[in-house]
């Protein structure tokens, strides 16, 4: 009985976060190619908030917890690369009793053109690795995606497509679409997904 009083208290002290996830491999090699811009547009909101991360071998994955507006936030990235990141998501999740409608996992999505955001509230994988990843590793499909375009793909094959660096002329847009991506966040963690999706889901270029 007290051991049962004390796990439901344990439990109780627990934070609601808000899980807001950036996939991407970790590297310089990888730092500014297309398949990071997930990572790219959590970083632009690290920044804003003045989020400091540090590395947790426990999630293997740097994580960071701030409030937004009195909101309590827990931002992460994962580095068991791509396609590994679902195991850093279920370990964050176990340990800090995260519900799937409160993530938000950010990525590039080869099937939207490039400029475009779509926010989503569950769905399938559409191929993409690391959500296949995540979809296998927490065992459910209901959780928030913010899907940055990259397409359409060139002639090369995609893998050589998707860890290029943004064109020339990609990148002079890169900024806006990335600022949008950085208040559809916030307007996630403060409102709802629904109010997000409505305002942010369209092209910036």
């Amino acid at each position: 009985m007290l051991f049962k009083f004390i796990q439901k208290s344990f439990n109780q002290d627990k934070k609601d976060y808000f899980f807001i996830v950036g996939l991407g491999n970790p590297g310089d090699k990888y730092e500014n190619t297309r398949h990071n811009f997930g990572f790219m547009v959590l970083n632009a909101f690290t920044q804003k908030w003045n989020i400091t991360t540090s590395f947790k071998s426990r999630f293997s994955g740097f994580v960071g917890k701030e409030k937004i507006e009195e909101q309590p936030v827990m931002v992460m990235y994962p580095l068991t690369y791509m396609n590994l990141s679902g195991k850093a998501v279920r370990e964050t999740m176990k340990y800090n009793n995260i519900s799937p409608e409160k993530i938000l996992v950010i990525h590039d999505e080869i099937d939207l053109p490039y400029g475009t955001i779509r926010l989503k509230k569950n769905g399938g994988t559409g191929g993409h690795k690391g959500i296949e990843s995540i979809v296998s590793c927490i065992q459910t499909k209901d959780f928030n995606r913010l899907r940055l375009g990259i397409g359409p793909k060139t002639t090369e094959e995609l893998s050589d497509f998707v860890l290029a660096s943004f064109s020339k002329q990609e990148k002079t847009s890169l900024p806006l679409i990335i600022d949008n991506a950085v208040l559809a966040i916030e307007i996630f963690i403060n409102e709802s997904i629904d109010k997000a999706m409505q305002n942010f889901n369209k092209s910036f270029i």
